[in-house]
């Protein structure tokens, strides 16, 4: 299922607003005192079937998979790179759930945790879990070229979450952050990840 919540598309915008306020209201700090049963695991295992319909059309080439998305969907596309080592190509634009576990570390927490109190935050349980969605560790599994960006102005994917991240990969592995010093949430695309893509599906053309 596509849709990061696994439910139905296409509904009346009164359907998504009601969902919203009921079933998938504070979603975001779900369970993350268990790995097992986190909100974004199975959003993680839902990118996982995604990929397997993709490879399995006869339109694939058998060689590009290329995984994009912005913020939340950022966080999906990592997830993708992390978890299939076919993925070629991964852009993330302002990701979530990167450097979940900082409070450990002294520093703040980006994401759905740091609006928990700080006694939460630094629950040795609620870091260790959240270790196995926190791209800091989870993308060490990550093969191919990464392409992120971050705007130090924005209060929803902090910058400095995703910086600590593109700082976890090493130093030999292809990876590109772009830096909005005025970017905000929605201001901060990865445009360097854009030209990646299009020059990946040979449409070079458009590319520059």
């Amino acid at each position: 299922d596509v849709n990061a919540h696994g439910i139905e598309n296409g509904r009346s915008k009164k359907f998504y607003i009601e969902l919203a306020n009921t079933t998938l209201k504070d979603y975001r700090l779900r369970n993350w005192k268990d790995h097992k049963t986190n909100y974004y695991t199975g959003m993680f295992v839902r990118v996982m079937r995604a990929l397997d319909y993709v490879k399995s059309l006869p339109e694939w080439d058998g060689k590009t998979l290329i995984v994009t998305g912005g913020s939340q969907g950022g966080a999906q596309a990592l997830a993708a790179a992390s978890l299939d080592p076919q993925v070629t190509l991964c852009r993330a634009a302002v990701p979530a759930l990167c450097d979940i576990g900082a409070r450990a570390a002294g520093r703040l927490p980006t994401g759905p945790i740091r609006s928990m109190s700080v006694e939460e935050q630094a629950d040795p349980v609620l870091i260790r879990e959240s270790g196995y969605l926190d791209f800091v560790f989870l993308g060490q599994n990550i093969k191919c070229p990464v392409y992120l960006s971050c705007g130090l102005v924005d209060n929803i994917c902090q910058a400095m979450g995703i910086m600590v991240f593109y700082n976890s990969l090493p130093a030999a592995h292809p990876k590109v952050i772009e830096v909005n010093p005025m970017g905000t949430h929605g201001g901060s695309p990865s445009t360097r990840g854009d030209r990646a893509i299009l020059e990946a599906l040979g449409i070079e053309k458009l590319a520059k």
